[in-house]
């Protein structure tokens, strides 16, 4: 491929990944604004909604329109659509009989819609567009840009560490300042160490500092190196490391030995 055309697409991956990022950390201060002084809402559900309907509004206007600042200006309308939804919902008494579904249809029906003033206005049927996320998108010629975009979600969701319900809003805005971005410019570099992270996770409880070193050491270590695995062997290192040697990674985590964990992860290992 002429270098002139990967150059125009690092261009404009990068340009995705600043405003994608932009979005993020103003959702986060939305979020700290708006929902953290209300004090019992479960802001870690709130955060894991809304960075998901984000991320299917910027897809859906992105292909929709080509335009990476109109899909901007969207997410924009959707974390404040949906931070004023969730205080309402709080103030109204009715936050036990919230669901994920009613927040999401909330979202789109408040910004997807206006793209569709022009169409038919077949509400029912652009709903179920946009929670399938079929209808433009398939019809344009972007399948690697779709995948591309579905790995930064996946980062996302993975780099947060949901499951962890004990840490913090402040520990994850940490997280976001100091590692999110420097991962998102980087994710065609760290797909094994994203699977890693998301194996740990699974297999071991970290506590934010713990998991803080964990992101920051797997990071610098697949930047100094070029980690290059083909599939089967991926298979075969994941069975070994992740299952009959679990309870190694389970005793490094517990002492918090990173280094030596994520030297051990890359080397050989024999049944």
């Amino acid at each position: 491929m002429p270098k002139r055309i990967l150059w125009d697409q690092k261009n404009i991956r990068n340009r995705i990944v600043d405003k994608y990022f932009t979005i993020i950390e103003e959702f986060f201060q939305q979020v700290e604004k708006i929902l953290l002084p209300i004090g019992d809402i479960q802001i870690n559900v709130c955060l894991y909604i809304g960075l998901n309907s984000i991320y299917r509004v910027f897809e859906y206007v992105l292909f929709k329109t080509k335009n990476i600042e109109k899909a901007y200006y969207y997410c924009q309308k959707t974390y404040f659509y949906y931070t004023e939804y969730m205080e309402q919902i709080h103030h109204s008494n009715l936050q036990n009989t919230l669901n994920q579904t009613d927040a999401v249809l909330f979202i789109y029906k408040k910004t997807i819609f206006e793209l569709q003033k022009d169409g038919d206005n077949k509400t029912f049927d652009t709903i179920t567009n946009i929670m399938t996320f079929e209808e433009e998108i398939s019809k344009l010629n972007t399948k690697e840009y779709v995948i591309w975009l579905n790995d930064l979600s996946n980062l996302i969701n993975i780099f947060f560490y949901w499951d962890n319900s004990y840490m913090t809003f402040d520990e994850r805005l940490s997280l976001s300042k100091n590692l999110l971005k420097k991962y998102m410019y980087n994710i065609d570099k760290l797909e094994l160490a994203i699977d890693y992270i998301h194996l740990i996770q699974e297999k071991v409880y970290m506590d934010y500092s713990c998991y803080f070193d964990l992101l920051n050491e797997i990071y610098e270590y697949y930047i100094r190196h070029k980690v290059t695995i083909e599939q089967h062997e991926k298979n075969e290192v994941l069975l070994l490391k992740f299952h009959i040697h679990k309870s190694v990674i389970q005793e490094n985590i517990k002492n918090k030995n990173i280094k030596y964990l994520i030297k051990w992860l890359h080397e050989p290992l024999a049944v």
